[in-house]
């Protein structure tokens, strides 16, 4: 019986969220990859000046995201990059709403790496140590072995995508190994440290959390107009004098740098995608920290 009801609730659910809804891909409205894992990108293509509406919601119709809310946007492309490592393993739907009319889309989300890894690599096998963890700016990572022999040590970000190798089967007498890591170039979330010793595996998460500068600059940060964003070929910042600039990729390597008084910036340069932009004021304080978007 209560199986009856949870499946009448889930269909009227599913015929409220569709209701005026088109199916199909009239804009160009696309979830890729598909399934994901750590993040999607959302595309979809405005040919006229319009109001838009885009969500992430749940299988219950419970709105989880919202990128643009009744927002008008010009004539262009778009691609919103979405983080879904935080959503567990399931289907999830993206609706766009143009004017008046929706259109929907699913997103599978499947297990990341770090997902898979089981619990008791973590907890009770005690061969990797990591401090501080979380950390910010750097962490030291240390391990031991008991006699010679074949080591890989390496880094990998939530796809599976190694980042960091600092061995790779390289053949290491017996000993304690203290590592110095710089983290600092890493986006803030979660990564993965995985020992590989003969065939034994080992593994422990790593965590990256803002910096300090960062969090105490937060309200600055926020205050701070930085516009159009998504851009196509320039972005203005509101701030005037001296600032320091600096622009990373989502994998969290450095783009551009540079040093300016103008609140005009050039990015025709940089490859259509998705930023960290990051500026300091003259006393080397952050003053802006955001997601920038450069499309078409």
């Amino acid at each position: 019986m209560k199986k009856n009801i949870l499946i009448v609730l889930l269909f009227a659910c599913c015929n409220a969220l569709a209701q005026n809804a088109e199916f199909g891909n009239p804009n160009k409205f696309v979830v890729d990859p598909q399934p994901c894992k750590a993040f999607a990108h959302l595309q979809f293509e405005l040919t006229s000046t319009d109001t838009v509406t885009l969500q992430v919601f749940n299988r219950w119709g419970e709105t989880l995201e919202t990128f643009f809310n009744k927002t008008v946007l010009p004539i262009g492309k778009y691609s919103i990059y979405c983080d879904t490592d935080s959503l567990k393993t399931a289907t999830y739907y993206v609706a766009l709403i143009i004017n008046s009319t929706k259109y929907f889309n699913s997103l599978a989300k499947i297990e990341t790496l770090l997902d898979t890894v089981k619990s008791q690599d973590i907890d009770t096998i005690n061969r990797i140590h990591i401090s501080p963890n979380p950390c910010e700016a750097f962490t030291r990572i240390n391990f031991s072995i008991a006699k010679k022999d074949t080591v890989s040590l390496q880094v990998y970000n939530t796809m599976g995508v190694s980042i960091h190798s600092f061995f790779n089967k390289s053949v290491l007498p017996k000993g304690s190994y203290d590592l110095l890591y710089n983290t600092e170039p890493l986006q803030t979330g979660a990564y993965l440290v995985a020992l590989k010793i003969n065939e034994m595996n080992f593994a422990s998460k790593l965590l990256k959390v803002n910096t300090i500068a960062a969090t105490v600059n937060a309200r600055s940060a926020n205050n701070l107009k930085v516009f159009p964003n998504p851009l196509k070929q320039t972005i203005n910042i509101d701030c005037a004098g001296v600032k320091k600039m600096e622009i990373r990729n989502m994998e969290g390597k450095t783009v551009l740098q540079m040093q300016t008084t103008s609140t005009s910036i050039d990015l025709s340069a940089l490859p259509n995608g998705v930023y960290w932009l990051q500026v300091l004021n003259e006393s080397n304080e952050i003053i802006s920290h955001q997601k920038i978007m450069k499309g078409e």
